[in-house]
Parts: C-alpha cells; structure tokens; sequence
C-alpha cells in the first residue's frame, strides 16, 4: 500500500495576516516619531530655557556692574587718603549685597599712567559684576571736582648776588619746598619755573618736578622737560621751564624742583645763593645723575608758580561708559 508523503504548509499569508503586520509596523513607526518629536521638543525647551536663564544672568551682572561703579565712586568720594587705599589695576575685594543675594561686586581704579600717586592724565573706574556664570564689566572716565584758584607765585627770590654751578655729566642741583597752601586746598600745581642762569656751551638737562618726601628728598617723578642749551639766554637771565603735567600734588607734601645733565657737555650754569635760610626751601645736589641727593640751608635762584584746587571728589564723565572684558 503506497502511503503519502506530508510536506511543510508553505502557503502565503492570506491577506488579513499581511493587513495586520502592515498595520503594526505602522503603529510602532508612528509611535517612534512620536517619541523622537517628544525628545526633541523638551531638548528644546531645555535650551530655551538655559537661553532664558544666561540671558537674565546676563542682565544682573549688568545691573551689578553698574552698583559697583556707583559704589566704588562712594567710597572714593569718602576716602581722602584712596590714592593710597587702592592700587591702579587691582581689583577690589567682591561684596555680596544684601543677606542670600546672587552675585557679588567689585570695582577697579586705573590711572592712565599706571600710578595713583601721580597726576591723572585718564582715570578710569571699572565696575564688576558677577551672577552665577556671568561676568559683566563697566567702566567710566572720573573727572575731579572743585574750584580751582588763579594761579600763584609758590617762591619769589631776590638775590643780590650769588655762586653758580655748571650742569655736566652726573652733575644735578635743586630746591625743596613746602608751598604756602591755604588750608581749603586739597591739591595743588606746579605751572612753571624760572631760573637764573644761562646756556653754557652743547647738550641739555631734565627739569624735573618730583615729590617730595618727609625727608626734604626727592621722591616719585611728578614731571620731566628736556631743556636743550640753545633754548636759554646766553648771558645771566632769568629763563622759563613749563610743566604741563605736574598737577594733583598732595597739600600733606611739598615738591623738588631739580635740575640733572642729560646729554652733551657742560650745557648750563645754574645760580644758586651760598647764604643760608634767606627762603623756605632746600638746595640739593647730586653728582650721581640724581640716583642718591644732598641737601643744605642754602637758596636757589629759582621762581615757582602753580595753582590749588579746593574740593576733591570724583564725579563721572559722562559720554565715557563702555562695556570692558571680565578681569
């Protein structure tokens, strides 16, 4: 008897199982766009949202920026002793305001010159404020306040005769001097000086403007000219020196007035009195080139003029803010 052989049921998939594998995978395709829409909104909105917090960040810096400045001018303003208190470019020690505030501020003091000591040519206060992340720096120009009086004659010799002394290499000579301020001035000026002297011979020598320290000594440059020797008289005269930058001279010390070789030979004769205490200032003297001065009782043949100014708090400069980059 001949038995049948069975094989596998290949047949095809009728058309209600192919709709419904269709039907699936379109469900879950559906489904995985919808979740990859999802992931995307919510990245996004956590982006926006980053975006929106830097962004007020951001501002409070800014608004801080601009408390520090307005601080920082304060604390200037009721300071007399600030040009010592602070450092040109260093940055203050960051405040918190307020108890759980966000942030801190701080303020910069920066003189063009590098030096607070000196006379300001550009100075510039920079506020900083910081919020989390963020950083935000503004600064402006300061200007002084304050009348300022004509200008004076500071010392006025009269002499009726006197030695001299040749400027030559390492050679120097001077004056010290306390000028007779008021007791409202709270800075003062040196404008210009004369001198009785005359060119001698080739070269030149620095008229210098510098402060004057407890010793009677000079200190810190205030203000130096190149005098050449074909700008003076030739024969004994009286010969003018302008000082444009020696201004914002502390009322609590005097000034040197001093004069050192700078080039060429023997390029002037300076008069000076060997009488003692007919003036009161100091004669000084250097034979190094100014690096070490000695000083006597004896007079220069020296006239100085300059000004004062009463008051001495900062105001802003406005048409001066700009945006800076964080220190």
């Amino acid at each position: 008897m001949q038995t049948s052989q069975r094989f596998p049921d290949r047949r095809t998939p009728s058309r209600p199982e192919r709709a419904g594998v269709a039907l699936y995978s379109t469900v879950m395709a559906t489904a995985l766009l919808v979740s990859v829409l999802g992931l995307a909104g919510l990245t996004v909105v956590r982006i926006e949202r980053q975006q929106a917090q830097g962004a007020d960040q951001l501002l409070l810096a800014r608004q801080k920026a601009r408390s520090a400045l307005e601080l920082g001018l304060h604390a200037i303003n009721n300071d007399p002793n600030w040009r010592t208190s602070y450092t040109s470019g260093v940055e203050t020690t960051p405040l918190s305001l307020g108890t759980g505030s966000t942030g801190t501020i701080s303020w910069i003091l920066e003189d063009s010159d590098g030096s607070l000591g000196t006379p300001d040519t550009a100075l510039r206060i920079k506020g900083v404020g910081r919020a989390n992340g963020s950083v935000q720096v503004m600064s402006v120009l300061l200007s002084t306040s304050g009348a300022e009086g004509g200008e004076q004659i500071w010392l006025d010799p009269v002499y009726t005769d006197g030695a001299g002394v040749t400027l030559e290499a390492g050679l120097g000579i001077g004056l010290s001097f306390v000028p007779p301020l008021p007791p409202e001035a709270t800075s003062w000026s040196i404008t210009r000086i004369q001198f009785w002297g005359n060119g001698f011979r080739a070269g030149s020598f620095d008229a210098r403007v510098m402060v004057r320290e407890v010793t009677g000594l000079p200190g810190s440059l205030v203000d130096s000219v190149n005098v050449l020797n074909s700008e003076l008289t030739k024969a004994n005269d009286w010969n003018e020196i302008l000082f444009p930058a020696a201004i914002g001279l502390s009322p609590a010390s005097g000034a040197c007035v001093v004069f050192v070789h700078a080039s060429g030979g023997k390029c002037a004769r300076v008069k000076h009195e060997d009488l003692p205490n007919m003036s009161p200032e100091t004669r000084l003297t250097t034979t190094d080139g100014g690096v070490t001065w000695i000083q006597d009782q004896n007079d220069m043949w020296i006239k100085v003029w300059g000004t004062y100014t009463t008051g001495n708090s900062m105001e802003l400069q406005q048409g001066t803010w700009l945006w800076e980059a964080a220190p």
